[in-house]
Protein backbone atom coordinates (compact mmCIF):
# COMPACT_ATOMS: atom_id res chain seq x y z
CA UNK A 1 0.00 0.00 0.00
CA UNK A 2 1.22 3.27 -0.84
CA UNK A 3 1.27 5.93 1.70
CA UNK A 4 -0.70 7.93 0.41
CA UNK A 5 -3.67 6.12 -0.07
CA UNK A 6 -4.37 6.73 3.68
CA UNK A 7 -5.43 10.07 2.49
CA UNK A 8 -8.38 8.85 0.27
CA UNK A 9 -9.77 5.55 2.55
CA UNK A 10 -12.18 5.99 5.26
CA UNK A 11 -14.03 3.52 8.01
CA UNK A 12 -16.20 1.12 6.40
CA UNK A 13 -17.56 1.09 10.01
CA UNK A 14 -18.16 5.00 11.12
CA UNK A 15 -17.01 6.64 7.32
CA UNK A 16 -14.55 8.63 9.49
CA UNK A 17 -11.80 9.74 7.07
CA UNK A 18 -9.19 10.50 9.88
CA UNK A 19 -7.48 7.27 10.14
CA UNK A 20 -3.87 6.36 11.68
CA UNK A 21 -1.10 4.36 10.11
CA UNK A 22 1.25 1.76 11.90
CA UNK A 23 3.79 0.43 9.76
CA UNK A 24 5.51 -2.83 10.56
CA UNK A 25 7.57 -3.53 7.23
CA UNK A 26 8.44 -0.82 4.67
CA UNK A 27 9.80 -1.88 0.90
CA UNK A 28 11.29 1.50 -0.59
CA UNK A 29 7.45 3.50 -1.02
CA UNK A 30 5.40 0.79 -0.38
CA UNK A 31 3.68 -0.42 3.28
CA UNK A 32 4.17 -4.34 3.01
CA UNK A 33 2.90 -4.89 6.39
CA UNK A 34 0.87 -2.36 9.14
CA UNK A 35 -2.27 -1.29 10.83
CA UNK A 36 -4.67 1.30 10.12
CA UNK A 37 -6.51 2.72 13.19
CA UNK A 38 -9.75 4.41 13.20
CA UNK A 39 -9.51 7.49 15.64
CA UNK A 40 -13.32 7.58 16.20
CA UNK A 41 -14.52 3.99 16.42
CA UNK A 42 -11.12 2.24 17.57
CA UNK A 43 -11.04 0.18 15.12
CA UNK A 44 -8.42 -1.52 13.23
CA UNK A 45 -7.37 -2.83 10.14
CA UNK A 46 -4.73 -5.16 8.64
CA UNK A 47 -2.05 -4.52 5.79
CA UNK A 48 -1.09 -7.47 4.24
CA UNK A 49 1.27 -7.74 2.03
CA UNK A 50 0.56 -4.58 0.78
CA UNK A 51 -2.82 -4.99 0.49
CA UNK A 52 -5.01 -3.18 3.33
CA UNK A 53 -8.03 -5.22 4.45
CA UNK A 54 -10.63 -2.67 5.47
CA UNK A 55 -13.58 -4.55 5.89
CA UNK A 56 -17.11 -4.43 8.03
CA UNK A 57 -16.58 -6.50 11.14
CA UNK A 58 -19.48 -9.49 9.85
CA UNK A 59 -16.94 -9.95 6.61
CA UNK A 60 -13.50 -10.57 9.17
CA UNK A 61 -11.93 -13.82 9.14
CA UNK A 62 -9.39 -15.77 11.38
CA UNK A 63 -7.07 -13.59 9.35
CA UNK A 64 -7.19 -10.99 12.06
CA UNK A 65 -5.94 -13.48 14.75
CA UNK A 66 -3.07 -14.36 12.74
CA UNK A 67 -2.10 -11.08 12.18
CA UNK A 68 -3.14 -9.71 15.99
CA UNK A 69 -0.74 -12.88 16.82
CA UNK A 70 2.42 -12.36 13.98
CA UNK A 71 2.30 -7.87 14.74
CA UNK A 72 1.47 -7.63 18.45
CA UNK A 73 4.99 -7.33 19.89
CA UNK A 74 6.00 -4.98 16.84
CA UNK A 75 2.80 -2.90 17.94
CA UNK A 76 4.50 -0.80 20.81
CA UNK A 77 1.69 0.34 23.10
CA UNK A 78 -1.15 -0.71 20.69
CA UNK A 79 -3.46 -4.17 22.05
CA UNK A 80 -5.05 -5.16 19.20
CA UNK A 81 -8.51 -6.84 20.64
CA UNK A 82 -10.37 -9.34 17.89
CA UNK A 83 -14.51 -9.41 18.72
CA UNK A 84 -15.03 -6.81 18.05
CA UNK A 85 -11.41 -5.66 16.43
CA UNK A 86 -10.67 -3.03 18.05
CA UNK A 87 -7.52 -1.37 19.75
CA UNK A 88 -6.32 0.10 22.93
CA UNK A 89 -3.64 2.47 23.36
CA UNK A 90 -1.40 1.60 26.81
CA UNK A 91 -1.39 4.89 29.25
CA UNK A 92 2.00 4.86 28.98
CA UNK A 93 2.19 5.97 25.14
CA UNK A 94 -0.68 8.72 25.28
Amino acid sequence: MKQWLLDILQCPICRNDKLSLKTIEVNGDEIVWGVILCDACKRWFPIINSIPHMLPDEFRKNEDKEFAERVSKLLEGITLELRPPRYKISDDIR
